[in-house]
């Protein structure tokens, strides 16, 4: 991804302090929790929608709930995109805010060299979630604008086994509705549909699964996978201070 941008020598010092301080176990075990979460209620979904071996039924199903742990899912890989991907700064970020912010997000992705992160740090995960009442009222507008063909079947918080079940929600009358998937996931494709987005679940998941095994030997793992609480005491001995050298 290259190197950070608006770093200087202050900067890095500053964020070196941190790095050597029992504050970056945190970072490090943040990290790990959120992709070990993800992999837990991914499991959760994929066994929920077992696809069988192919004998040509489909299945089609509404559950909320299931969508509810997408949600999740979604949810806690953009909070990795957010810890280890490149972000512009924002008007109100003082510089060395986001020098620290654009140096943490290096150092964790050092840690996760040779890990494929494609999925996890793709935009689309975030923007199926926090776009997704934007793209609502789009669809809403184009329908009222005559923009979207009528009629159109709109199916929500539904799964279905393979894409080839989405027909079978078009209904039996001799004019077929054309199809928007507001929330709809795939399960053979293991495709999360929302809004018209496709996120691939499957994907997230293995990748999620990597970073948790590469991360797992830094963090103090209860056996039963359950992320535990402590209070982290600092004090000045927490830091080997750096002074900053000079800008020519």
């Amino acid at each position: 991804m290259g190197e950070p941008r608006h770093s200087d020598p202050g900067h890095e010092a500053f964020w070196r302090t941190i790095e050597q301080s029992p504050l970056f176990s945190i970072y490090i075990s943040e990290l790990y929790w959120l992709a070990a979460n993800v992999v837990r209620v991914a499991e959760r979904v994929f066994e929920a929608t077992a696809v069988g071996e192919d004998d040509g039924t489909d299945f089609i199903k509404v559950d909320a709930e299931l969508h509810g742990q997408l949600c999740l899912i979604l949810g806690d890989a953009a909070k990795i995109r957010a810890l280890i991907g490149e972000r512009p700064k924002r008007r109100n970020q003082s510089a060395v805010a986001y020098g620290v912010q654009a140096l943490r997000a290096k150092a964790l992705r050092q840690l996760l060299a040779g890990v494929h992160l494609e999925a996890t740090l793709s935009a689309d995960v975030r923007h199926s979630l926090e776009h997704f009442d934007e793209r609502l009222d789009a669809t809403a507008v184009r329908v009222l604008e005559g923009a979207a063909p009528l009629p159109l079947n709109v199916p929500f918080n539904m799964v279905v086994s393979r894409r080839r079940g989405l027909l079978v929600l078009r209904g039996t009358s001799l004019l077929k509705p054309k199809l928007f998937l507001l929330r709809v996931y795939i399960a053979d494709e293991r495709m999360f549909v929302n809004a018209g987005e496709e996120v691939d679940i499957g994907a997230i998941y293995a990748e999620c699964a990597a970073i948790r095994d590469r991360l797992a030997p830094r963090v103090a793992e209860e056996r039963d996978d359950s992320r535990g609480a402590y209070v982290l005491v600092l004090t000045e001995e927490s830091f080997a201070r750096e002074e900053p050298e000079p800008a020519e």
